[in-house]
């Protein structure tokens, strides 16, 4: 351990992996084992969760970088048919999508709604 100019205490590497390796290996908060080593919680905080983290940090895009493609795409169906409670076949698409159709359903246009569905948004 080493001051800067203005005299902070400056860890090496190993350094700064010891006072982890000791905090994670005791049973003391954050704050009384940061007191107890001399060092601001701040720092012994900044050490164990932002510089020496395993996991790199998630970043949020900016805005300009979020797609400008619409979360809804609207489907348009020919001929639509009246809703009704009760269905008569089911069709199960990739992705855990289902489709129930009436009986009044016609095979062309149960067709064009299972292809219009197959359409990337």
């Amino acid at each position: 351990m080493k001051s800067d100019r203005n005299g902070h205490q400056e860890y090496s590497t190993q350094e700064i992996s010891e006072v982890i390796a000791r905090y994670r290996g005791g049973g003391a908060t954050m704050a009384c084992f940061a007191k107890e080593e001399g060092i601001p919680a701040g720092r012994l905080h900044y050490w164990i969760y932002q510089k020496h983290s395993s996991k790199p940090r998630k970043r949020w895009p900016k805005r300009s970088e979020v797609a400008s493609a619409p979360l809804f795409h609207e489907v348009k169906i020919a001929a639509p048919v009246s809703p009704s409670e009760d269905w008569v076949a089911e069709i199960s698409l990739p992705k855990g999508l289902a489709i129930r159709f009436s009986e009044a359903a016609m095979p062309a246009w149960i067709g064009s709604v299972v292809q219009a569905l197959q359409r990337p948004c």
